[in-house]
Order: C-alpha cells, then sequence, then structure tokens
C-alpha cells in the first residue's frame, strides 16, 4: 500500500470546481480536563488516486485548516485493495508535525466517530487496523459479519466526522470535521465510482420536514438521527436498510429505555411491508437503552423513519 505517495498526489490535484467549505472544530484539553476550542475550515474534493493504482479509482479528501492553531493537515478516504481481508476501506490523517510541536505532538489516533451535529454522542465506526507514524495516521474501517455496512451507513447518513487525537504530553483533542454540501457530494460520487449502493434515506428529513414541521438542522432532527444511528447497529445481517419505508412512533424513558410499545405510523404511499415493520420493531426493542444528550424533551417521543433506499 502506498501510504504515502497518495496524500503527494492529492496536494498536487486540481479540484474540479471551486467549493464551499465546511466548518472545522478543534477542541483541546487544557488545565483541569477543560477544554479550548479553535475553529477552522474544510475543503472536500474527489480526486484521483495516484500512486499507480487503478485508473479509475478515487479518493475523498479534505484539506483542514486552523488558523487559531497554525494547523494545516489532510484527511483522505479510499477504497481498500482487492482481496484485502483486514479492512474495506481506509482513512488517512496527514499532519505537519510543528504544527503540534507544542503538545509534543500528535500519537494516536484511535479511531472515528461520525456524529449528527453538536449534540448528540458520536457513533463509533468499526476499526480493524490502524498504524501510525509522527505525520501520517492510518485508519482502518472494518465491519464485523453481522454489521456489515454499518460504518458506510454512518459515513454517509451523518454531517460530521470526530477523529480523538491524542498528544504527546498526555493530552488529547477532539477534531470534528463537518462534511457539509461538498463533503456529502464527493462520498456520493466516490461510493458509486467504489460499486457501492449509498445507503441514503431520502424520506427521511424531508417527510419530518414537511408533515411534522420540523425544523431541518434542529436539535429534534439531530436525536432523530443519533437514535437511527444507534438502531441500525441492531439491524439484522445483512446490513441493509428495508425494502420500503417505514416510520416508527417511539416514547422513551429518560434513561432510554421505551416507555411503551412502538408504534406503526401509516406513511401516505402506503409501501411499508409487514417484514419491514417486523425489522424495523424488532431493531428498535433491541437497540435499547439509546444514549442521548441535550434536553429530555428533544427526544423523549421521536418518529423514527428506516428505508427509503
Amino acid at each position: 500500500m502506498k501510504f504515502f505517495l497518495i496524500v503527494i498526489a492529492l496536494l498536487s490535484a486540481t479540484a474540479a470546481r471551486a467549493e464551499m467549505p465546511s466548518a472545522v472544530k478543534l477542541l483541546e484539553e487544557g488545565e483541569g480536563s477543560k477544554f479550548t476550542e479553535a475553529r477552522g475550515t474544510a475543503t472536500w474534493k474527489l480526486a484521483p488516486r495516484n500512486d499507480h493504482g487503478p485508473a479509475a479509482e478515487v479518493v475523498v479528501a479534505a484539506d483542514v485548516v486552523i488558523p487559531e492553531r497554525d494547523i494545516k493537515l489532510v484527511i483522505i478516504m479510499y477504497e481498500a485493495p482487492p482481496g484485502f481481508k483486514n479492512a474495506s476501506h481506509f482513512f488517512e490523517v496527514h499532519l505537519v508535525p510543528r504544527d503540534f510541536a507544542r503538545v509534543n505532538g500528535v500519537s494516536a489516533i484511535p479511531g472515528i466517530l461520525a456524529e449528527p451535529g453538536q449534540i448528540q454522542r458520536g457513533s463509533p465506526l468499526a476499526i480493524g487496523q490502524t498504524r501510525a507514524d509522527v505525520a501520517s495516521f492510518l485508519i482502518g474501517i472494518s465491519d464485523p459479519p453481522e454489521r456489515r455496512g454499518y460504518s458506510l451507513q454512518l459515513i454517509n447518513e451523518n454531517d460530521f466526522l470526530t477523529f480523538p487525537l491524542y498528544y504527546g504530553n498526555k493530552t488529547m483533542a477532539l477534531l470534528q470535521v463537518q462534511k457539509g454540501p461538498s463533503g456529502n457530494a464527493a462520498f456520493t460520487q466516490a461510493f458509486s465510482a467504489w460499486g457501492l449502493r449509498p445507503m441514503k434515506n431520502p424520506i427521511m428529513k424531508s417527510m419530518l420536514v414537511k408533515r411534522l414541521g420540523t425544523p431541518e438542522n434542529s436539535p429534534q432532527m439531530e436525536a432523530m438521527q443519533a437514535i437511527r444511528n444507534q438502531v441500525m447497529a441492531c439491524w439484522p445481517t445483512p446490513k441493509v436498510d428495508p425494502p420500503s419505508e417505514v416510520s416508527i412512533l417511539v416514547h422513551y424513558n429518560i434513561d432510554g429505555t421505551l416507555f411503551g410499545e412502538p408504534e406503526v405510523v401509516p406513511l401516505p404511499d402506503g409501501t411499508a411491508t409487514p417484514e419491514a415493520t417486523a425489522i424495523a420493531i424488532e431493531a428498535m426493542k433491541k437497540c435499547q437503552p439509546v444514549k442521548m444528550k441535550g434536553p429530555f424533551e428533544n427526544w423523549r417521543t421521536m418518529e423514527v423513519v428506516f428505508g427509503g433506499r
């Protein structure tokens, strides 16, 4: 695997069009375990993999800049080589060591969290292999058979990817990178190039926004995505959405357990099949308690939508 050549090719690549940067937040641990915040931007793009791999192979890449800390780094995601058994995809994080000299460098990036927003807990991607040196970190994505496709689904549906950074001075930081429109577009194109069917749920937000009047970027919508993330971890094999849209109304206790039975909400097109409905209800019951943050009123009663490939 050409661990270093990819980033060299990437940095020399020219984006097909100018992209609007997405938000970046670096939360660094300070004295008394208090975190300080620095903001920056990420510019996502789809780039060719010019390390003598297959000509049609592409990578998703983000150039990250945090001016307040004088930090620049590059994040890359690409498909594992054919026949590779330890991971299906890889992330690489490339940084400049002197940018982190004040914290004695970065010693480890052990995983990645997919987060729906700024409030709810992130869901961890399944990590199968990691490798590091002073400037480059390799993170392999490897779902177990019973959760096949779950990590890619998290990447596809959530708007933030968060990387825990462990510093050489024994403190840590969280690098939260928003995908935004350009990142979402880059990942969608990459999934298509890799021969994957993006695990989308197009009706999920649009239906709730139109029918319930829930603002798209509201805490309630973020809470719904956080619950969906956790419930999909309990989805039966193979890890796919049901073939038809299913909407489930649930009530939670403050400890994250279900209050009463999940209720099926009839959809206007009436496409929900008994099989899809049973799968959704089984997953909702199995995957509790859910772990939530923020005011209880934001997630006490939720309508969670599944399906809609």
